[in-house]
């Protein structure tokens, strides 16, 4: 209804043309659902991440268990979905009945559906690592280049067109996340968060040459995610199994800017209101009490600073009662948000540092689940395997945040905190989330080996043609 209310707004040229598309793809990013074509992708391994091209939206990255890296096609499988839905709308405009619902053809075709996902895939890797493929990441500007970082701590740079790994870098320690520059015109960095307490930065010369460029010291234990600002693209976050996230800038010599705190609100920050009716006091007490309130504004300030100034002290603050799982950015890089293994989901203000005061709620587990967890050691909230990340997205327009809790898929509108839907479909743990601006798609990684894809349901559904039964007289 709201929809059709500006459509009419927007014939009479009370809104903005913009207005009706920034509506539609808020309304199709709502109604994610489960694909009905082609819904999912398996691998032999677990799936730890993906990455979605930023050219096209078109090739799925997909980090697996063995070692290995494998390429899908979306677009070849939207061509494909959509012909499975014209031969179902021709079916349903004759009438015939139909064998099974899922493939809409004949007897049998449902079977040929599931044979033909593997033509989805373009390429898998040859085993070029020892362990099981952490991250993956696609250079920005050009696919023809994407990044690996593994458990047996090496980071290799791949070519796309050769499928061959074209450099190796040894790091010591187990590489958890890997994420490369949003702006590759104005620096190639690739940030590397790894087992140890330190974030490692690698530049990427004009001549091919990559270097160590340096290092982010500050976390008290192992670094789980990254992100870069896509508004300030010298702006990195982080955030470690200790709780405490940071914001970095890689331009200067001491990085550090500032870590949040989750004892820190925008209300805290408002000035007190001294309700004093006195207003016979002398100058001289007003200057004292001037002097008195500078001088402790700048202890406080510099308490502050040796408490979080990495050069000197660890970092004390925490964001998170538990380890950051998951962290990223609003697409206007404003705020940020992250989610911990104390299942709080919590929004931030990049600027000041200070928490929003919006309620995600805690998130909770079923019972039933739960207990499964419990035996395969869970914390005392029934998250599995709390010190290791998980990716979380948002949508391109910044309206809802998806984030991976257990097997389901929870959707939390960012500015409101209001639990807007819960997707069921994989039957282990869910390890990452990408978020496809290009058709407003969602892509989700498990333990089950499996890549669902999660499109608006009116992708799912065939339109028939509208039978006019008006006469002609």
């Amino acid at each position: 209804m709201e929809l059709v209310k500006l459509m009419k707004y927007r014939e009479i040229g009370v809104h903005r043309p913009q207005d009706w598309s920034k509506a539609l793809i808020k309304e199709r990013c709502a109604r994610l659902e489960l694909a009905s074509y082609y819904p999912t992708f398996s691998e032999y391994s677990q799936i730890f991440h993906t990455d979605i091209d930023r050219i096209e939206g078109r090739y799925l990255l997909t980090a697996n268990g063995n070692g290995k890296v494998s390429c899908y096609d979306m677009e070849e499988r939207r061509l494909k979905a959509e012909d499975k839905l014209i031969k179902y709308k021709e079916r349903m405009e004759k009438k015939k009945p139909l064998n099974n619902s899922l493939a809409g053809g004949e007897e049998g075709e449902e079977e040929e559906i599931y044979e033909e996902e593997d033509q989805f895939k373009i390429f898998t890797t040859k085993k070029e690592h020892e362990y099981g493929v952490s991250s993956v990441n696609w250079y920005t500007n050009d696919t023809g280049i994407f990044f690996t970082g593994s458990f047996d701590g090496t980071i290799n740079i791949w070519d796309t067109n050769e499928q061959k790994v074209i450099f190796k870098k040894q790091i010591l320690d187990k590489v958890h996340t890997i994420k490369f520059s949003i702006y590759p015109q104005i620096h190639k960095t690739l940030a590397v968060a790894t087992s140890s307490k330190n974030i490692q930065l690698l530049e990427f010369g004009e001549n091919g040459a990559v270097g160590s460029s340096h290092l982010l010291i500050g976390h008290n234990n192992s670094v789980n995610t990254l992100s870069w600002s896509p508004f300030d693209p010298y702006i990195l976050a982080s955030g470690s199994i200790d709780g405490s996230i940071c914001l970095w800038d890689i331009r200067k010599s001491n990085s550090f800017l500032l870590s949040f705190n989750q004892f820190e609100s925008s209300s805290s920050s408002s000035p007190k209101i001294d309700n004093n009716n006195n207003n016979n006091n002398n100058n001289d007490n007003n200057n004292n009490s001037s002097k008195r309130r500078t001088k402790k504004r700048r202890t406080s300030l510099s308490a502050a600073n040796s408490n979080c100034s990495p050069l000197s002290k660890s970092i004390k603050t925490k964001a998170h009662n538990g380890s950051i799982k998951g962290i990223c950015f609003t697409p206007d890089g404003q705020q940020l948000l992250s989610f911990g293994s104390d299942c709080k989901l919590r929004l931030w203000d990049t600027l000041t540092g200070q928490r929003s005061l919006v309620n995600f709620g805690l998130l909770k587990i079923n019972n039933l689940q739960q207990q499964k967890n419990r035996r395969a050691g869970a914390n005392r909230y029934g998250v599995v395997n709390s010190k290791t990340p998980s990716q979380i997205c948002t949508s391109h327009d910044g309206t809802f945040v998806y984030i991976p809790f257990g097997t389901c898929i929870k959707q939390f509108h960012i500015q409101s905190g209001e639990l807007y839907s819960t997707l069921y479909g994989h039957v282990e743990n869910i390890n990452s989330l990408s978020f496809n601006p290009f058709y407003e798609e969602l892509y989700s990684c498990s333990n089950d080996y499996d890549v669902l894809i999660w499109n608006p349901e009116d992708d799912n559904r065939p339109v028939l043609n509208e039978t006019d039964n008006l006469s002609d007289d």
